[in-house]
């Protein structure tokens, strides 16, 4: 897991400078943590094992933002999803 901070927002939020903070190893039955104000990250799979993850939040996540690089280093466009839950 690679961890990031943001350092801007640029163009109303739709442009964002990242900076890698650091990065953790997670093996099979280790947890990892993210806490602000660097919660922006990338996870990685090694190999070609299927791999599981659980995300226990504070509160109900209702929307998160993807990160996708831009040409120039640590500059990323941001797009925000919804989420919806769906009674179980």
């Amino acid at each position: 897991m690679t961890n990031y901070i943001r350092l801007d927002e640029l163009s109303g939020g739709n442009i964002v400078k990242l900076q890698h903070t650091d990065t953790i190893i997670v093996n099979e039955q280790n947890t990892g943590k993210l806490l602000p104000p660097a919660d922006c990250h990338i996870l990685e799979g090694v190999g070609n094992k299927p791999a599981i993850t659980i995300h226990v939040y504070g509160k109900q996540l209702r929307k998160f933002r993807v990160f996708t690089p831009l040409d120039e280093e640590g500059l990323y466009l941001a797009k925000e999803k919804r989420v919806e839950y769906s009674p179980t």
